[in-house]
C-alpha cells in the first residue's frame, strides 16, 4: 500500500494585525508640552485636539502683531483726515495747494504697510495654532511617545494615529522562506485566531528587503480582504502556509516482479526542484536482507569447519613424513 503526502505545511508563524496606513504626528514648533488629551486605544475624529504646547510666546507675538496693525490703521485714518482738511482749506484759498497735490502719491505706501501688518498678524495666528496638535483624519491612537511637561523639538513624534479600515497580517519568517514567497508560488496562507476565527489571506502585499539586525528575520505583509471584527489592531494571530505537492510514482514496468513492496515517495523541502528519494520497505526487502546475512553466517561456519579439519589433519601428516625418513 503506497502512502503519499499530498500537501506540505509550514508554520504556524506568530504575527499581529497591523494597519496599512498610519501617521506619526508631532508639533511644528519647539516648546514645552503642557497637555496630552488621548492615550493608546483612543478613537479620534478629524480636527480633534490631541496635545498642546505652552502658547505664551506665540500669544505675545500675536498681540504684538495686532498692535502693529492697529497703529498702521490709525496712521492711515490720521493722514486721511489731515488730507481732507488741507483740501478744504485749499478750496477756500486759505492755504497753498502744493502740499495737497503731493499727498495722493503717499496712500500707496500706507496701503502697503497695512498689508504687511495684516500678513504678520496672520503669521502670528498660524504660529499660535501650531501649539495645538490635531488629528488629520478619523482613526485610532496606536502609540504615544511624549508626556506632559516634556520639552519637545519641532517634528518630534508625539502620537501615532492609524486608519482601522484597512488591516493586514504581519509575520516574520526566515530569509529562505521570504525569498520563496517573493516569487509566484502555490502557498495557501491561513490566518487563525485562537483556532476559533480564521480566514485566508488574499496575497503577499510586500516583504521587507532586509532582515532585522537582531532576529535575522524578514517581515511579510499579507493582504486581508474584509477581515472579521475579531481581527482587531494589535491582536496576535497565527499564519499557516500550505501548498500541494505531487507524489512521484514509478512506472508499472519498473515495479514488475516486486509485489509486496511498499514505495513511499517523500516530497522535497521548500526550494528543492525535485522530490525526495523513495524509501522501499516490505517482506521482499526483509527477505533479501535476511538472505544476505544468512549467507554471511553460513560462509563463516564453513570457514571454521575447514580450519578445524586442517588442524586435525596436521599431526598425521607430520607422523607420515617422519616414518618415511627413517
Amino acid at each position: 500500500m503506497a502512502v503519499v503526502r499530498t500537501s506540505d505545511t509550514l508554520g504556524p508563524f506568530a504575527g499581529t494585525i497591523e494597519p496599512r496606513f498610519k501617521s506619526d504626528l508631532g508639533f511644528r514648533l519647539f516648546g514645552r508640552m503642557v497637555a496630552r488629551f488621548v492615550d493608546v486605544g483612543a478613537v479620534v475624529t478629524r480636527d480633534q485636539e490631541l496635545a498642546a504646547l505652552d502658547p505664551a510666546v506665540q500669544a505675545l507675538g500675536g498681540a504684538q502683531r495686532r498692535g502693529h496693525g492697529r497703529r498702521r490703521r490709525g496712521a492711515i485714518r490720521q493722514r486721511r483726515g489731515r488730507g481732507g482738511r488741507q483740501r478744504d482749506l485749499a478750496q477756500r484759498n486759505i492755504t497753498a495747494a502744493g502740499p495737497v497735490r503731493a499727498d495722493p502719491a503717499q496712500p500707496r505706501d500706507r496701503r502697503g504697510n497695512l498689508t504687511r501688518a495684516r500678513a504678520s498678524l496672520r503669521k502670528a495666528k498660524d504660529l499660535l495654532s501650531f501649539t495645538q496638535l490635531k488629528a488629520d483624519f478619523d482613526g485610532v491612537v496606536t502609540g504615544r511617545y511624549a508626556e506632559p511637561g516634556q520639552v519637545v523639538n519641532a517634528g518630534q513624534k508625539i502620537v501615532t494615529v492609524a486608519r482601522p479600515e484597512i488591516r493586514e497580517a504581519v509575520i516574520a519568517v526566515a530569509n529562505e522562506l521570504a525569498d520563496a514567497l517573493s516569487h509566484p508560488n502555490a502557498f495557501t496562507m491561513t490566518v487563525d485566531l485562537d483556532h476559533v476565527v480564521s480566514m485566508k489571506a488574499a496575497a503577499v502585499r510586500s516583504i521587507d528587503p532586509t532582515a532585522d539586525s537582531s532576529t535575522r528575520m524578514r517581515g511579510v505583509f499579507l493582504t486581508l480582504d474584509d477581515p472579521p471584527a475579531a481581527f482587531r489592531l494589535g491582536i496576535t494571530i497565527g499564519v499557516t502556509l500550505t501548498r500541494p505537492v505531487v507524489a512521484a510514482h514509478r512506472p508499472a514496468g519498473n515495479r514488475a516482479g516486486r509485489q509486496g513492496r511498499q514505495v513511499v515517495r517523500l516530497a522535497g523541502r521548500p526550494g528543492q526542484e525535485h522530490g525526495g528519494a523513495a524509501r522501499r520497505d516490505g517482506p521482499g526487502a526483509r527477505r533479501r536482507h535476511g538472505d544476505r546475512h544468512g549467507r554471511q553466517r553460513r560462509g563463516r561456519a564453513r570457514g571454521r569447519r575447514a580450519h578445524r579439519h586442517r588442524r586435525r589433519a596436521q599431526p598425521h601428516a607430520r607422523a607420515s613424513r617422519q616414518g618415511g625418513a627413517v
